[in-house]
């Protein structure tokens, strides 16, 4: 399992998220992006992966950048959070179909309880993938 981390600010939520991540999973599987450029050019490369994202979205600017490569984050575990609770950024938030939505402001142990279920699910998957390539493999 990739994951993919983007934060474009430096501040204590994006630092706590990061340390939290690393505990759970190992570093060489974690991409940082500090631009979304990057994270798109890279999303490119994996698309056929399907890697568990985590954007920590500054502004409505940013918000509406990721809108333009949705298409890319089809199959992605996207975790998304917001910089406030205003409508339209919900309403735009939920056009990436994001398989958690949460706020700078929410409780962190709130997003770490769900990320730590979305990252046990994924590595499950994959392993589980994995077996079963390796029997099929035996069986020929």
């Amino acid at each position: 399992m990739n994951l993919f981390f983007c934060s474009t600010t430096n501040g204590e939520i994006g630092d706590n998220l990061l340390s939290f991540i690393e505990k759970l999973v190992p570093k060489e599987k974690i991409k940082i992006f500090q631009e979304f450029n990057g994270f798109h050019r890279k999303l490119h490369q994996y698309r056929y992966v399907n890697p568990v994202a985590i954007l920590l979205i500054a502004n409505k600017e940013e918000l509406l950048n990721i809108l333009s490569f949705k298409d890319l984050l089809q199959g992605v575990r996207l975790v998304l959070i917001l910089p406030d609770r205003k409508e339209d950024t919900i309403a735009i938030g939920q056009c990436v179909s994001p398989s958690l939505l949460c706020f700078s402001n929410s409780d962190l142990n709130e997003i770490y309880s769900m990320l730590v279920k979305i990252i046990i699910t994924e590595m499950s998957r994959e392993r589980k993938i994995k077996l079963r390539l390796k029997k099929g493999w035996q069986a020929t």
